[in-house]
């Protein structure tokens, strides 16, 4: 199966899509935290968050995947990352 959008993932693993109503993110994970709260300071681009927060490159990418997942983030291209 090819995926084309977040709503592919959502159906292929059986997560429910949820809108992004939760600006507390206390479901968070601390990797998770640390994207948002790059993004939300105006730190959008992959290398600059990847550097603020220290993540390696195979965290960054898996928490990236998961606040997509989670309607959170979303990547406005060229490596750059907005709040939903």
């Amino acid at each position: 199966m090819v995926f084309t959008e977040p709503a592919d993932l959502h159906y292929e693993f059986g997560v429910p899509m949820q809108a992004s109503t939760n600006n507390t993110y206390e479901d968070c994970t601390l990797e998770e935290r640390l994207v948002l709260l790059n993004i939300k300071l105006g730190i959008n681009r992959d290398e600059e968050i990847l550097a603020k927060s220290k993540l390696s490159p195979g965290e960054f990418a898996r928490t990236t995947m998961t606040l997509q997942l989670k309607n959170l983030i979303k990547s406005v291209g060229n490596g750059e990352w907005a709040l939903v």
